[in-house]
């Protein structure tokens, strides 16, 4: 029996008598197994990467399970800065290095995440670098300290740190995408193993059509 039999994925096929589905029963449960591992470990990577601060991000996470014609489509669910999170954003540039770089000063003037498709300075984003960093900061409770070692504002902090990720970007922290990856791989052979038992199940059954309609194309 299936452990989701109100929400059973059913893909389509053709027959003289119309369209009908085929119940995915066996391959619905795996892929519900999938999707709560990888839900389970995406928040954790969060927590684990210190990555959570007000604890939002990880309570947007979530996944659906659907089908799009002959196809079976897993939605992950996120809040929306939480792709940027995952992929990073690459930097507006320009990447000049110090005239006289050290070691640790080095990477910073890099863009941190080159292979990003999402850029600052594109001109397709949308909300404020600085307002997300500075309810962050909030969250935080950080003020960079000023050459006399005094406490900067907020405000001041939430600057200098928005210029500095506008230019050269943010590193990506593939939340989403690693722990989706891993829980395919771990469950590739039950998965396999579902849709045989789900086919096998369908030509058993009396819904497997007996009707056929030859097409011929020259």
């Amino acid at each position: 029996m299936a452990l989701y039999d109100k929400k059973v994925l059913k893909l389509p096929y053709n027959s003289l008598k119309g369209e009908k589905f085929i119940k995915l029963k066996a391959v619905t449960d795996v892929l519900h197994l999938i999707g709560k591992q990888w839900k389970r470990e995406a928040q954790q990577l969060l927590k684990d990467g210190d990555k959570n601060a007000s604890g939002l991000l990880s309570k947007s996470i979530n996944y659906r399970l659907k089908t799009k014609g002959e196809s079976i489509v897993f939605y992950m669910y996120a809040a929306p800065y939480g792709v940027y999170v995952d992929q990073g954003v690459q930097g507006a540039g320009p990447f000049t290095p110090p005239k006289n770089p050290t070691g640790k000063s080095t990477k910073p003037y890099t863009n941190r995440a080159p292979n990003s498709p999402f850029k600052f300075g594109s001109g397709k984003g949308q909300g404020s670098i600085g307002s997300g960093i500075r309810k962050w900061l909030d969250y935080r409770k950080i003020q960079f300290q000023d050459s006399r070692g005094r406490f900067m504002s907020y405000d001041a902090t939430a600057g200098m740190m928005s210029k500095s990720v506008f230019r050269y970007g943010l590193e990506p922290f593939p939340f989403l995408q690693e722990p989706l990856r891993k829980a395919m791989r771990q469950y590739e052979g039950k998965l396999r193993n579902a849709f045989e038992a789900d086919y096998t199940s369908f030509l058993d059954s009396k819904d497997y059509p007996t009707d056929y309609t030859l097409k011929f194309e020259v």
